[in-house]
């Protein structure tokens, strides 16, 4: 009975407090948060407990969710760490406080700072303006977190699906032609090479161009599979299906891979394309960008190369942007974290050297492959170099030691470069004597001569 009225009275006393306050237990579950912790993230505390924690930066589903994302303490806490760190309150104005983190005997007590931090001062502050390349110099798990936790808050006001992750020129650039696309509901090209994430590109497009509830359906073609016939009723089937439901924008018609389309269903196609009537968005995406030619080596009519490439977006291969690789490597692990119960921090410094020297001919795909194989095999709560792919390793090995490069031999050049010798060792035995030399040679007097001077060797002499 003594314990019972103790426990309450320190519930009632940790309620009372200014400070937010919340209890995790080890797998991550809120099992306590107090008035102001639950005032400061929007919600009632009895929504917040029960709720997992799971370290990623990603937009969550619903509030509770985002709220306790949050909240999450780097995973070394779990370890039986003790350590500061910030954590975000969810909502559309995300805000941030410094926490300290305490580790107890049966979970982690987080104690929050009074003062709210504006996500202000940072590699994203300004959402009209790209990234900065603050994450240039070796940036560590905790730095990468951060550097998400920022993209995220700023470019979900724009982007319904998760960003285009990436600091690089091209990808600033990709994210203002996506923009333009959504708002003009232009045709749309995105080419780039397999498993750069050009489906990605035109999914995000498509959730850009209008509220969730209010946007038409995505449909999507595979071009390496259809003919004309189901182009045709594609087509027919998405334009009753918007008009029977009134939905505004309409739906959009990915045509993926459209230098596979045959030249039956291209040129039923071009048949829709020229109907003033017909004002469907279509995104079609291809390897390679299009030539503008008749001729074109991929295939693609001329008549609809023109009428879909309003709106051009190239994708670069990873191999191309690889100061991207560490936030990208650090965004596919957190959203590794959504699904398991134990959480990774990130990557240990060599790992993330590994990764970047790695040239991934797969691109993106072949990057969320080999994170996810790490972080199966990471026995500890970072990501080492041992935990990646064996063939990032035979890469790298492969790369310090490159093949010798083999010059080519010219026979012509060569075998003058022998008689010259040979001439030389005949002259030089026979003190000059082109008689005895030729004997040695076992040529005749003029022979000799003939080569003496086609070799310009008279100025030996």
């Amino acid at each position: 009975m003594g314990r019972l009225r103790s426990s309450r009275r320190l519930l009632h006393f940790l309620d009372e407090q200014r400070r937010p306050l919340y209890v995790l237990d080890e797998q991550g579950q809120i099992i306590y948060c107090n008035t102001a912790c639950a005032e400061w993230c929007g919600l009632e505390a009895e929504n917040l407990i029960g709720a997992h924690c799971r370290y990623h930066a990603g937009a969550a589903e619903n509030a509770v969710d985002s709220a306790a994302a949050g909240l999450c303490p780097p995973p070394e806490v779990f370890s039986g760490s003790s350590l500061s760190a910030s954590v975000v309150c969810g909502g559309e104005n995300k805000r941030r406080r410094g926490a300290r983190f305490f580790w107890l005997e049966e979970g982690i007590l987080a104690v929050l700072d009074f003062d709210d931090a504006a996500l202000e001062n940072t590699p994203f502050e300004n959402t009209n303006a790209e990234p900065s390349s603050s994450l240039a110099q070796a940036p560590g798990s905790r730095e990468l977190h951060e550097a998400l936790r920022n993209f995220t808050t700023n470019w979900r006001r724009k982007f319904h699906r998760r960003g285009l992750i990436g600091e690089c020129l091209a990808m600033q650039r990709v994210r203002w032609q996506v923009e333009a696309a959504a708002k003009s509901r232009a045709r749309v090209v995105i080419f780039g090479p397999r498993g750069s994430g050009r489906e990605h590109v035109a999914r995000t497009i498509h959730a850009l161009s209008g509220a969730d509830d209010s946007i038409g359906p995505f449909v999507p073609l595979d071009c390496r599979l259809i003919d004309a016939e189901i182009l045709q009723s594609s087509i027919l089937a998405l334009s009753r299906r918007c008009q029977e439901s009134d939905v505004s924008p309409a739906g959009v018609l990915a045509l993926l891979d459209i230098d596979e389309l045959s030249a039956e269903a291209q040129a039923e196609l071009a048949g829709f394309l020229e109907l003033s009537s017909f004002d469907m968005q279509i995104i079609a995406t291809a390897r390679e960008p299009f030539s503008f030619r008749q001729d074109d080596r991929q295939g693609v009519r001329l008549d609809v190369q023109h009428a879909l490439s309003a709106v051009v977006i190239g994708l670069p291969p990873l191999s191309q942007r690889p100061d991207d690789i560490p936030l990208l490597a650090q965004y596919f692990l957190e959203e590794n974290n959504r699904g398991q119960s134990r959480q990774l921090s990130g990557f240990s410094d060599e790992a993330l050297d590994f990764l970047a020297a790695y040239p991934w001919p797969e691109n993106l795909d072949e990057l969320v492959s080999a994170v996810e194989h790490a972080c199966h095999n990471a026995e500890d709560r970072q990501v080492g170099a041992d935990n990646l792919p064996e063939k990032i390793h035979v890469a790298r090995r492969a790369m310090a030691h490159p093949p010798r490069k083999v010059e080519a031999i010219v026979l012509d050049d060569y075998l003058q470069n022998v008689e010259t010798e040979l001439v030389r060792r005949a002259l030089a035995a026979s003190k000059g004597n082109k008689t005895k030399a030729a004997k040695l040679l076992g040529v005749s007097r003029a022979r000799l001569h003939r080569r003496i001077e086609h070799l310009g060797l008279g100025n030996d002499l």
